[in-house]
């Protein structure tokens, strides 16, 4: 993977052909849309998604399980056809259909990764569904705690929370388990081979100043015993806006955030594209690129697939390990 300062040296603008002849083992589901008809059959085998349990058990024997020259692309409807770069409240709904049915694959399938693009939640929103991130999803259809990861080699940054009001970030930083997130940090060790120290950062500004600003860290501070003693070596509750200095971050392996922004806008910054999104606490690996819909620019050839390229790459390469490791902690 491309480091920030090899990111604008090395950006990968779109798959070609050749490229995709390279990943026979990719699935992807979605619609089979007039626009795309012939690049579609021209790139994948394309199939209707089988639905039924059954079905669904007789397509991996007969097709996924055999060798293939090509990815395979399958299709939940036809013929419909949309317009590139419009926020349209069905079509994103459209695409949490898909993300629903590659759950379903994924889970009947050995040693799969699951791979989500970017969407829309506000418009999943307006389509009817009540979503408000993959990550969140993924808790609901697992049933276990998931915690996001923005994962780069050369630092990790986790959030304790999602997608909520900054409002409501001090009540849902104090609900934190300790548990789940201190096997979170020892499962990441574990996979990635993290050798550095671990931080965490305060809520307010300065990390509350001993109480002056806020008395929050008082819980995070209790957050961090509870995870030394489950085995996790972390420092804290830090100064966020000192942390992510050159200095400060270089002996990080991973930073524990203490709400969303606060580990994104660092994380973008440094890493740009190339930077992933993963979910801890799954059975199955899911990754995702660290980016948004970009509306702006869709079907005028312009959009960057580094972090595309870089979550195919990381499940090819760790998807079977992050299974292991799951069932069989260290």
């Amino acid at each position: 993977m491309a480091g920030p300062g090899q990111n604008s040296r090395r950006k990968k603008k779109h798959f070609n052909e050749n490229q995709l002849r390279l990943l026979p083992n990719l699935v992807v589901i979605g619609d089979e849309f007039s626009n795309d008809e012939g690049f579609l059959h021209d790139l994948f085998e394309v199939h209707p998604f089988p639905g039924s349990n059954e079905q669904q058990r007789l397509f991996i024997d007969e097709v996924l399980s055999k060798p293939r020259s090509l990815p395979v692309f399958l299709y939940l409807e036809k013929g419909k056809t949309y317009r590139a770069g419009m926020p349209e409240a069905w079509l994103a709904g459209r695409s949490y259909e898909y993300f629903l049915r590659a759950v379903d694959l994924v889970q009947a399938l050995q040693n799969a990764s699951l791979i989500t693009l970017p969407v829309s939640k506000e418009n999943i929103l307006r389509s009817g569904v009540d979503f408000y991130g993959h990550t969140e999803e993924l808790e609901r259809l697992f049933g276990v705690k998931t915690i996001m990861c923005m994962y780069h080699p050369e630092l990790s940054i986790i959030p304790l929370t999602n997608h909520i009001a900054l409002k409501d970030v001090p009540d849902a930083v104090q609900k934190t388990d300790a548990n789940s997130l201190a096997g979170a940090i020892l499962f990441l060790q574990a996979l990635t081979g993290f050798t550095k120290k671990n931080a965490m950062t305060g809520l307010n500004p300065h990390a509350g100043e001993h109480g002056k600003i806020g008395n929050e860290e008082e819980f995070l501070t209790a957050l961090i015993g509870k995870m030394q003693k489950a085995g996790v070596e972390i420092e804290g509750p830090l100064p966020a806006d000192g942390l992510f200095m050159p200095a400060n971050r270089s002996r990080c392996s991973v930073i524990i955030a203490a709400y969303h922004d606060q580990a994104l806008i660092p994380f973008k910054a440094l890493f740009g594209t190339s930077g992933l999104n993963i979910t801890l606490n799954l059975p199955i690996l899911r990754v995702s690129p660290a980016h948004g819909t970009a509306y702006e620019i869709a079907g005028k050839s312009e959009a960057d697939i580094q972090s595309v390229y870089n979550s195919l790459v990381f499940a090819m390469q760790t998807g079977e390990k992050w299974i292991k490791q799951y069932s069989c902690p260290s």
